[in-house]
Formats: C-alpha cells, structure tokens, sequence
C-alpha cells in the first residue's frame, strides 16, 4: 500500500469574455478565477487541470483527492464549485471549444466552500474523485483533464480564485501475489503435492508458507484453510510480519484419518487479499492422514543445520561450494530403503 501520491498539473483557463482566445500556463503561482456575475463585468471564466496519472495504470485506488488551493471568494458564504473530467486541454482549447457538447464528459463533483475573504482564510479545497482516478488506472491513461465551473454562473458571490497549482492526492495498493506451489510444505509429507501425489503421513505436525513477499513492501499476514469430504478447517488469520518472512500452523487433531485432505492458503496486506494459492493452474496442497503409514525419517547434519524461515533471527550459513554430510534414518523398522531429492524453489 502506497502512502498519498502527489502529481503536478497542467493549467489553463478560459473566459467568455474571450471566446476565440487561449489562456494556458504550466505553473508558478498565478491566480485564476470561476464563476461571475454583475459584480464582475458578467464575465464567465472556467478551470482546467490536466494532470498525469500513467503511473497509476493497473493499480487498486484506495482513495484519490483533487486539491487546489481557494486564494479569495466573493464572501464567505459558501458556494457550490462543479468538478467534471473533461476532454484534453492544449494550446488550442478556447472558450468555444471546450463550451461545445461533449467537451465536459463526466460531472464528478459540486462541493459547496468558499475560503479567502475576511473571517474565512484561504485554504485548499479537496474533491473525492476515487471512482474517476481508478476508471483512469484500469484504463491506463496517461493524463486526466479536471474542469472546474461555478454551480451557478450568473451568481456574483460564486466568484472565486484559485491558484494554478493544483494536484492529485492518491493512496493506491497493490494486491499481494497469489502464493506459488513450491512455497508451500509439510512437516510431514514435504513439499505441496497435486492430488495424484497426495503422501500418507502418519503425523499431521505443521504446514509451512516460505519466504511470503507483498507487492509493495507491506507488513502481511496469512489465512490457512483445509478442507474434506464432509468438513473444513478454518483457523484464525495469522499476526502480521514483515515482507520476505515465512509462517507456520499446526494442524489441528479433528483431520479425519483416510481421507484426501487438501489445504491452501493467501495472503492479506491490510487492504487486500492474494488469490487463493489453488487458483488458475494450481491445486490445492493433498495429503492423507494415516496412522499406519511408515513414520517420516529424520534428517540431521552438523554441515547444513534445519533452517527455520519463520524466525527473523534464523542464521545464515555459508555453505556454498562446500561438502556436507547427512544422516537419514529414525523410522519404523518395516522401512526397507529411503528416496531422496534436492528441493529447488520456482
């Protein structure tokens, strides 16, 4: 999750007075009028801020503020001010071209205010456009034209300035990626198994997630769940660690024995949720619970001592390149030989 964006802004405006004229400038604190009345030669005078938003594209908007900053009003007393997204602004926009239809495309907002004059001090004001910046996200556009117009133009008192500088304020999240197979292992059974693999274990012990990453560096948690024919399991969500940490669940005692049980898991960065670790060509992780299986072999070595990715102070060993023993063994005596694989993560 991304803390509030901001990003600069294109500035133009144009006046009935002018209609054939245009009115642009990129920045530097001049001031710039809305709305008129007989106050005011009735002279009519719109906004327009076009403001980059690429960067956004294919990113979950959580919150998206339009802010600029009301220098002066007629009075204190409050006036609506209109928000719409328009048409693209250039060196060729005039008072015709954008007054013609279809110009302004979408009204986002009216939000009565009015800051600048005696007793009510100049201060930003802001416009809730969510929905307008995540259409621009899923879109991918590149830019997005903001129009600012008084509610009602003929009146004297909705006349304000504004200053040229205005911006967009966006909180935006990246969903956590769906949990890969190869992350998912057994105390008992090793590695996550598609159903035509499922492993018999003897002892249920803990089910593992390795090295869990969020999108955007957040903190994250874990849901665990397992289900079978006839019943589930769905425990607690787990606390938050920190992006690149492992965790870990027993399984409970209710897993009913001889039966094909399957777990799975996602991911929650406090805004969103992963996909479930089973979706599109995934499965969920299989195994059977069986008391009478052959018990699980140990496996020791002085060389290359059991890693435990859950532990934040797990130390690192320099084994590369380097010789290292293993001792297999400790089961039952009906064992007759032992396989055996190197694990490599994908």
């Amino acid at each position: 999750m991304k803390p509030p964006d901001l990003r600069p802004v294109l500035h133009a405006d144009h006046h009935s007075s002018r209609p054939d004229s245009t009115s642009q400038a990129p920045g530097g604190g001049q001031l710039s009028s809305v709305a008129a009345g007989p106050l005011f030669s009735r002279r009519r005078q719109r906004l327009f801020y076009q403001i980059p938003v690429s960067k956004y594209a294919g990113k979950d908007v959580l919150s998206a503020e339009f802010v600029v900053r009301n220098t002066w009003s007629a009075s204190c007393s409050a006036r609506g001010v209109q928000l719409w997204r328009t048409k693209a602004i250039s060196s060729a926009t005039t008072w015709d071209s954008q007054n013609a239809a279809g110009f302004w495309i979408d009204h986002l907002r009216t939000t009565p205010f009015a800051y600048g004059f005696e007793g009510c001090a100049a201060r930003d004001a802001e416009f809730d456009v969510k929905s307008a910046v995540q259409q621009a996200a899923d879109a991918k556009w590149s830019t997005m034209t903001f129009g600012l117009r008084a509610d009602d133009e003929t009146d004297a008192y909705g006349w304000k300035r504004f200053s040229d500088d205005a911006y967009l304020r966006v909180k935006y999240n990246r969903p956590p990626q769906q949990i890969r197979m190869s992350q998912l292992d057994m105390e008992y059974g090793g590695t996550c198994k598609r159903p035509s693999d499922a492993p018999r274990v003897r002892s249920l012990g803990k089910i593992y997630v390795d090295n869990l990453t969020d999108s955007d560096g957040d903190t994250i948690r874990v849901q665990f769940r397992a289900e079978w024919d006839g019943g589930k399991w769905t425990p607690d969500a787990t606390g938050y660690k920190g992006s690149g940490f492992g965790f870990n669940v027993s399984l409970p005692s209710s897993i009913p024995e001889n039966k094909a049980i399957h777990w799975f898991v996602r991911s929650y960065d406090g805004a969103q949720y992963s996909p479930w670790s089973w979706a599109g060509c995934a499965t969920a992780c299989y195994f059977i619970y069986d008391k009478h299986a052959p018990a699980s072999p140990t496996i020791s070595s002085g060389d290359y001592p059991r890693s435990h990715p859950s532990d934040p102070d797990d130390e690192w060993f320099d084994g590369l390149g380097k010789y290292g023993t293993f001792t297999v063994g400790g089961n039952d005596s009906k064992t007759v030989k032992y396989l055996y694989g190197r694990r490599t993560c994908s």
